[in-house]
């Protein structure tokens, strides 16, 4: 009985790391919060979003006439959360967790209060060592997210391209991790 439900912890763990860090408990109420605001400012109201499911808001902008929150969610933070649930304790992490990346970055894309959905979206980086990656983001709940290396500090040129039939987005902004 031992064996098996150390086996179960051990898949249960593996399947967590294989899934985004932001597709873990993402219920369609924390999405509430990426409605419009009644506000004539045009920004997005995110108290109702939760930071620990859903990352911390790092950027917002309009770009193609749709308006676009971004999200960051630490990979490591989450995946210590979880070694730290009960019966998880001094379990060994497989190769996957030495290979994931740092953070889970998520773009959400509104026009007129409602989710972007069907696009392809992706995400080119530019680290402060001038080293550049590249990311294809999946949908999920309404935004696009991707696994990305921001593990170094300093600056990082984030640019966004979103595609759906004839809409086209881009957006590029500055992120410094400290």
């Amino acid at each position: 009985m031992k064996k098996l439900m150390t086996g179960v912890m051990v898949a249960a763990v593996a399947a967590m790391v294989a899934m985004p860090a932001a597709a873990m408990n993402m219920g369609s109420k924390q999405m509430e919060g990426h409605q419009m605001s009644g506000k004539t400012d045009g920004k997005m109201d995110h108290s109702k979003m939760n930071s620990e499911t859903m990352g911390d808001m790092i950027h917002e902008s309009m770009a193609g006439g749709h308006m676009l929150a971004y999200h960051l969610i630490d990979n490591k933070a989450q995946m210590d959360k979880i070694k730290d649930m009960k019966g998880m304790k001094g379990m060994k992490m497989g190769s996957g967790a030495a290979q994931m990346k740092s953070h889970h970055l998520m773009t959400y894309p509104m026009k007129d209060g409602k989710p972007l959905g069907g696009a392809k979206v992706g995400y080119q980086i530019e680290g402060p060592d001038g080293a550049k990656q590249q990311a294809m983001a999946m949908e999920m709940k309404g935004g696009y997210g991707a696994d990305v290396e921001l593990g170094k500090k300093g600056v990082y040129k984030i640019k966004m391209k979103a595609a759906k039939g004839d809409t086209k987005i881009l957006d590029s902004f500055d992120y410094e991790v400290k």
